[in-house]
């Protein structure tokens, strides 16, 4: 079980009433990113991350065209109020925290680190491919991309065990292996790393246990339907790997889909909807784990009502479609929040396992917990916090709430509270 969060009550407490909200993963609150475009111009999120107290987003401004003008940086402490950025950044399309810094990651094989999320440093990768996708495991770095268009070498992968020295380890065409043309993403879960990379109407699957090492498993990964998988995720024990549109084909037919694995190499493919994506050419383009949910988000719609939706699951396997204020293209989880980025929106859900408690008089403790619908938890108290007694199991109700009480209470100073969410 995961802890999800812990209250202290202390006694004689003034009684404190006890509200209804919403399933956290239906309650939203958005607020807008500075990104000074000027008139005629779109800005799009490419990646964010959270990481010492701090969210850092980076996305790209175009014009209507779609043709690139400048790379822009952003930060935020709380995921509400943000701040541009005001360095110059050629390209960025990746951002991931580990071993206590930030490191993004570019096009040409531009490579930034920052302790703060504010001030960053470019270092060299030893290479000038693009890389499409960083993530950090096993005390290493991993970051995937492709070779210039045209060159031939294809896909490679690149490690650093502090984003600032990095090696080039492989070419698909130096291996032998069956050369997709790039790899998109890359995701470290079940003691690996997994990269994805595309292939002629396949997806070509490499693993590796230390980032150095890798093994291609050509056809293994999800494959049905041209244009690949846009993100990549691990959490609860499966990969889930999202995108799958139909290229050259009207937005109404075009596929969004979430495929599984437990291990990277065998693939189930859970969700394809059709008739769901807002502009043609991109579906799914984000998924994010968090306090046991698997949160998925793209530019796509209800077909019903034509509103921004996100899908959410505990499992990976059974998908519930929810509206958003907008369509988040990139997302993340810190502090007990999903959050998502969309254009110059910033979206954060509710609070997900959110514990309270008071003490009324004659009636003993009262608690309250946030959660999402259908979550189970396991609500344990202690005098000390070392020695732990089970309270109760509780299940989070389609208001987003699950309430309990201990009216055993005696004379104690404090009593501690903690909420672990049962394995499901």
């Amino acid at each position: 079980m995961k802890l999800i969060t812990t209250c202290t009550v202390v006694s004689l407490l003034c009684p404190v009433e006890i509200g209804w909200s919403a399933d956290p993963l239906d309650n939203w609150t958005t607020s807008t990113v500075p990104t000074t475009n000027s008139s005629g111009t779109l800005f799009r999120m490419a990646s964010v991350a959270f990481g010492n107290g701090r969210l850092v987003g980076g996305g790209a401004v175009s014009d209507q065209e779609e043709q690139f003008i400048a790379a822009m940086l952003f930060y935020s402490s709380d995921g509400a109020t943000w701040t541009r950025n005001p360095i110059a950044v050629p390209s960025l399309v990746s951002i991931t925290w580990g071993n206590g810094q930030f490191c993004a990651v570019g096009l040409n094989g531009l490579v930034l680190t920052s302790a703060d999320g504010i001030s960053w440093t470019e270092h060299s990768a030893g290479t000038t491919n693009s890389f499409y996708a960083i993530t950090y495991g096993n005390r290493e770095f991993v970051a995937v991309g492709s070779g210039p268009p045209g060159s031939g070498l294809g896909a490679f992968v690149a490690s650093s065990p502090d984003g600032v020295t990095w090696t080039p380890w492989y070419w698909a065409p130096q291996l032998g292996w069956d050369n997709p043309g790039s790899f998109g993403v890359v995701a470290y879960g079940n003691n690996k790393f997994v990269a994805l990379g595309q292939g002629l109407n396949y997806i070509s699957v490499a693993t590796s246990v230390d980032g150095v090492n890798w093994t291609q498993h050509p056809a293994a990964g999800p494959s049905a339907y041209q244009g690949g998988t846009s993100a990549l995720t691990f959490g609860s024990g499966l990969f889930v790997a999202v995108g799958g549109y139909l290229l050259n084909a009207p937005a109404s037919q075009e596929h969004a889909t979430i495929w599984t694995s437990p291990d990277g190499l065998n693939w189930s493919l859970q969700l394809d909807k059709t008739n769901v994506c807002a502009y043609p050419g991109v579906a799914f383009t984000s998924v994010a784990y968090g306090a046991g949910q698997f949160v998925v988000s793209g530019p796509v719609l209800d077909p019903t009502n034509g509103r921004p939706v996100i899908w959410t699951s505990s499992n990976g396997t059974n998908w519930v479609v929810r509206d958003v204020p907008a369509s988040p293209s990139v997302l993340t989880f810190r502090n007990g929040r999903f959050l998502g980025l969309s254009g110059t929106t910033a979206l954060q859900s509710g609070v997900i396992g959110k514990l309270g408690a008071s003490l009324s008089p004659g009636s003993g403790v009262q608690g309250t917990l946030t959660g999402v619908t259908g979550q189970q938890y396991a609500v344990q108290s202690s005098t000390n916090l070392v020695t732990w007694s089970l309270l109760t199991n509780i299940t989070i109700n389609t208001n987003g709430l699950a309430q309990f009480s201990d009216p055993a209470v005696t004379n104690f100073s404090h009593l501690f509270y903690d909420a672990r969410l049962s394995e499901q």
